[in-house]
């Protein structure tokens, strides 16, 4: 009894060491359209993308903020306007359940539907800026649409860019591995039961 009791307690520690421990979730910044990795335009036609990290343990509550683990982000350069190629290796997540993007009134609204607008602020030692906003469920953070972003005087409000999770566009072999078994067993699962059926 005594050793049952202390593998439970063993196993209840454990989950919740686990619970308190960084949960760290990768995103890659692609087009919606075609995953491709230009990532979104901006106004002036130069694009942005690049990767980032977020800690969904440590999400900032309403009007809060937090770093952002990791970011390698860019947005291209277009010689022509005298618009130089920028790198971004710093960031902040904020929590604006209130915020609202052009004359949308999303901030009731959003609040109604239990939505969060976070805005992701990319930056540099230069003090540059690239400013992205995701709506999510409040608490979590998956990525998805961008429905805004922003640098300097430059903008992209057509929701093309999309964050997601690097595995989406390249499954582990093991994926594969998996889908085929999976196959494999429901076409022995069927065959099997094909010849169990009676013919009448």
């Amino acid at each position: 009894m005594r050793a049952k009791l202390f593998f439970v307690a063993a196993a209840l520690g454990f989950t919740a060491a686990s619970a308190s421990a960084d949960i760290i979730q990768n995103f890659v910044i692609v087009t919606a359209s075609d995953y491709s990795t230009v990532g979104g335009t901006l106004d002036l036609g130069n694009t942005f993308g690049g990767t980032f990290s977020v800690d969904i343990s440590t999400l900032p509550g309403d009007g809060d903020e937090a770093t952002l683990p990791a970011v390698d982000a860019w947005t291209t350069a277009i010689p022509a306007y005298g618009v130089p190629f920028v790198d971004y290796d710093y960031g902040l997540i904020l929590n604006y359940v209130d915020d609202c993007l052009g004359d949308e009134g999303c901030g009731p609204g959003m609040r109604q539907a239990n939505l969060v607008m976070y805005e992701l602020v990319l930056s540099n030692a230069s003090s540059e800026y690239l400013d992205l906003y995701v709506a999510e469920v409040t608490g979590t953070f998956v990525g998805g649409q961008i429905i805004a972003a922003s640098e300097g005087g430059d903008y992209d409000y057509s929701g093309d860019a999309v964050a997601v999770d690097p595995d989406v566009l390249s499954p582990e072999p093991g994926t594969f591995a998996m889908l085929l078994g999976g196959a494999a067993l429901l076409g022995l699962g069927l065959a099997r039961r094909a010849r169990q059926t009676p013919r009448s």
